[in-house]
């Protein structure tokens, strides 16, 4: 087939020239249709970009040729101000470039009926065919075009074909709107792309959009995987345009302190901190206030965090504490809260005692300069619940949720944003007490209610609620509803920030560990893949997180029978934990014996014994020479040796094993010394000695005899 014709920038500008009421009247593409092309090409079933033929530019370049670039915008924008923009940016990058533009290009006079296959084959391999397809962002905010059934499925057919390259553009005007709601909100970009629903598209005629959706469903994989990849693509280029944008404007430290911010939220941690940075340096030297350093000093204290630099994060954190106790004194507010900032970043880093030392600091300066019942004091106690939450003091985390509740019912309302926060934590204390479950889970429907009340079901504080919920569940053991609200947050985080972001984390980790527990090893090894791959781009092989992850991985290759990965695993896992944790901690005790269990499953004991060996003397150094693991680790090395035929061995670590357990139950007998005894009887019988073996045998008899009455 033909390569359709396009417009050259040269044809639009005579365009301009030959009907000035589109710039002085402001038309719409809609209305120069009906005001201009359809009254020009009336009668002649030709597209009026026909009339432009045979003209060429001053500079003797063909008004018309075949297009180079498809233009997806909505009919309802402003041409001058809005499309031709795009096109004269796109211009000055690309010269030679022709436009389809279907205002011009399509016989506006005659719309002929369209089929499946039309849509699905004959348009398709048109836009193909051109190569290019540019989108009309308007406004930058809530784009139309990602609302119109027909520019959604232009996007779909560039995204999808792998042939045509996907490109998006903002006039001059949304730009200069962009700029100042970035510098207003972090958050903005986010709730930009929260609202693409390819499902709730519309169209101006209703038969078209039935068969657009048609094609959407049955070749291009349904609503949920175009709202995925239309969101994917538009928040890859915002990205990228919004820090183009702060790097033109170098002189502005609060926009690039808003794209170091924004960069965070999308897990761009190395961009977060190199703007931060930026927006200091610019700050420094055109001598902001101390406030405004405040700002930028926990945002590069963020992003940091972002990274697990925890050391860079505290240094950035006390900074900007010292900064506002300079400027403000001990008293004031924005102490208190930068106190709180310190306090949060410790919590992170697992030191309780100091967080909450620090927030009762925040707290005494809050209460003072604020009044006790004022509603940032019922953050800090919300905060604070949670710290107690992680000590296990449940009843005082629970006394300060409700502190926080009380003041925000009566200056904020039972609706308020801030009172899921509050119901989030006192259901997570519910949740640590064990027995208490349920009302864990009722007050999180209660902060689910709000969140989806207040931001929508696609919003990240929504999906946050739904992660409790499948943490509840899966306490429960209901994996069925956990596996169900797992999805449903991922399903939301990723529509909001792509696959590649660390959030998705725990979980993709969390449905892991559901997919482990249904027998569904592939899928949980999937996860645990995808989960890896996240923690190895974001923190790194050393992060102390690792080793959990690999012997997770482990447990289910092993699950698999693959013992070879399942030993990698527990391996890699081993490494990272001698490296990361202190001598002889129990996690590496722990893992050393799996290795040897694994060891063990491979038939090769030689290496068994020598893992369990190692477990052993790291537990004699740790807990003693009588401590309940220590005598299990005797009763593994004793069953390796027993299998490998050194009796005497054998012999003396189960005998230790025996002295052990007797001295921490006070010589009382237990129902676990049967099996033993049965194991000293039979390696004695081995050795030839008769005396013990009979000695033993009895005494295993007399444990059974007991055990079993009871």
């Amino acid at each position: 087939m033909s390569k359709p014709l396009g417009l050259h920038i040269s044809g639009f500008r005579k365009f301009i020239e030959d009907h000035p009421s589109v710039v002085s009247d402001g038309l719409t593409t809609s209305q120069i249709n009906r005001q201009i092309v359809k009254p020009t090409t009336n009668g002649s079933s030709k597209p009026f970009i026909d009339t432009y033929t045979n003209l060429k530019s001053k500079s003797g370049k063909p008004l018309v040729g075949p297009a180079t670039v498809f233009v997806s915008h909505a009919w309802k924008y402003q041409f001058v101000d809005i499309v031709l923009d795009v096109l004269l940016q796109h211009s000055q990058k690309e010269p030679d470039a022709y436009f389809w533009v279907d205002l011009f290009a399509n016989d506006q006079n005659s719309v002929a009926s369209k089929d499946f296959d039309w849509f699905s084959s004959t348009f398709r391999n048109s836009i193909k065919s051109i190569g290019q397809v540019l989108l009309v962002l308007a406004p930058w905010d809530d784009p139309m075009p990602v609302k119109r059934a027909w520019c959604l499925f232009e996007i779909a057919t560039s995204i999808n074909s792998g042939e045509v390259k996907f490109m998006a553009n903002l006039p001059n005007s949304e730009i200069r709107n962009l700029i100042p709601a970035m510098e207003k909100s972090r958050d903005c970009l986010i709730q930009a792309l929260s609202d693409i629903q390819a499902e709730n598209a519309e169209a101006a005629s209703q038969e078209d959009k039935q068969l657009i959706f048609e094609v959407i469903q049955k070749t291009d994989g349904g609503f949920e995987h175009v709202n995925e990849q239309v969101k994917k693509i538009l928040r890859e280029w915002y990205i990228s345009r919004i820090c183009e944008l702060a790097s033109d404007n170098e002189h502005s430290w609060a926009l690039m302190l808003r794209t170091s911010e924004m960069m965070g939220k999308f897990g761009l941690s190395d961009v977060a901190k190199e703007y931060a940075f930026k927006s200091l340096q610019v700050a420094e030297k055109d001598g902001v206030s101390d406030q405004e350093i405040y700002r930028i000093y926990n945002a590069i204290a963020m992003a940091y965090q972002y990274v697990a630099d925890n050391a860079n994060a505290l240094e950035y954190r006390q900074k900007a504490l010292d900064l506002m106790l300079a400027t403000v004194g001990e008293n004031h507010p924005d102490v208190a809260e930068s106190y709180g900032h310190s306090a949060a970043m410790f919590y992170n880093q697992g030191e309780l005692d100091k967080s909450l030392e620090y927030y009762h600091k925040a707290l005494s300066i809050m209460t003072a300069a604020q009044g006790a019942d004022h509603q940032d004091v019922a953050v800090l106690y919300t905060r604070m619940a949670s710290v107690y939450s992680a000590l296990n003091k449940n009843d005082w985390a629970i006394d300060y949720s409700n502190k926080a509740i009380a003041i925000q019912k009566e200056k904020l309302g039972e609706k308020h944003p801030t009172m899921a926060s509050s119901y989030i934590t006192i259901s997570t204390a519910y949740q640590s007490m064990g027995h208490k479950l349920p009302e864990a889970l009722e007050y999180t429907k209660k902060a689910l209610e709000i969140r989806k009340s207040t931001y929508g079901e696609r919003h990240t504080l929504t999906a946050n609620c739904y992660i409790r919920m499948a943490d509840i569940f899966t306490e429960q053991g209901d994996i069925v509803k956990a596996h169900d609200y797992y999805q449903r947050a991922l399903a939301i985080k990723t529509s909001l920030y792509g696959e590649n972001h660390p959030d998705l984390d725990g979980l993709h980790s969390s449905l892991a560990t559901i997919y482990k527990m249904s027998g569904e090893f592939d899928k949980a090894i999937s996860h645990y893949e995808k989960s890896l791959r996240l923690k190895l781009e974001f923190l790194g092989e050393a992060h102390p997180t690792m080793p959990v992850l690999y012997n997770n991985m482990a447990e289910v290759y092993g699950m698999k029978k693959n013992n070879d990965k399942a030993l990698e695993f527990h391996m890699k896992s081993l490494s990272i934990a001698e490296k990361s944790l202190a001598d002889y901690d129990p996690y590496v005790m722990r893992t050393c014996d799996q290795v040897a269990a694994r060891y063990h499953a491979m038939g090769d004991i030689d290496k068994a014994l020598e893992y369990f060996n190692k477990a052993l003397v790291g537990r004699k150094a740790l807990k003693g020479e009588n401590h309940a693991s220590v005598a299990g680790s005797h009763h593994n090395v004793g069953n390796i040796h027993a299998m490998k035929g050194e009796v005497d061995q054998a012999i003396e670590n189960y005998t230790k094993e025996l002295e052990i357990y007797n001295k921490l139950n006070s010589g009382k007998p237990q129902k676990m010394y049967g099996p033993i005894y049965g194991n000293l009887a039979a390696l004695y019988q081995a050795k030839g000695d008769r005396t013990k073996a009979l000695e033993y045998a009895k005494k295993m008899k007399e444990v059974e005899s007991q055990f079993n009455q009871k």
